[in-house]
């Protein structure tokens, strides 16, 4: 099995890591959510505060995930645009 990035470099392998750790931070958020909110708005368990913090540190990992992959995906398109010398 290949990992989605194995023929990439540079900006486009950042991009793909980028993508692929926002869905699957973005999809771990979305389960957490139904775990947690169960129908009883007031209810709590024990696992409450692990999925808490787990969510918090998947949001700042979707916020990171979004600002180094659109970052990257400029630097890719302006190396595509402005290539330098003959390059295929």
């Amino acid at each position: 099995m290949n990992m989605p990035w194995t023929n990439r470099h540079g900006a486009a392998k950042v991009v793909v890591i980028c993508v692929v750790v926002l869905l699957v931070s973005a999809g771990l958020c979305g389960m957490q959510l139904l775990v947690l909110n169960d129908g009883n708005i007031k209810s709590s368990s024990d696992l409450t505060e692990v999925f808490m913090v787990t969510g918090a540190v998947e949001v700042v990992a979707i916020l990171v995930a979004t600002l180094v992959g659109v970052i990257a995906l400029l630097v890719w398109a302006f190396n595509r645009i402005f290539r330098r010398g003959s390059e295929p």
